[in-house]
């Protein structure tokens, strides 16, 4: 019975890492795309979540 929840034991490890692996690489591929988008003057503003704004040159 032991080396039953061994081999879970083990299965479930080697998932939470690889997920944690997969979570750290989408976070740095995003970091790196805001940067970029910075540097090349691109930034967007939430208008929508923006409370008291409005959009627009005569807002």
């Amino acid at each position: 019975m032991s080396i039953y929840f061994f081999i879970i034991f083990c299965v479930t490890s080697f998932t939470n890492v690889h997920a944690q692996e997969e979570s750290r690489s989408i976070s740095e591929n995003i970091t790196w795309g805001k940067r970029k988008s910075f540097v090349e003057s691109k930034v967007s503003v939430p208008y929508k979540y923006l409370l008291g704004f409005k959009r627009g040159k005569n807002a």
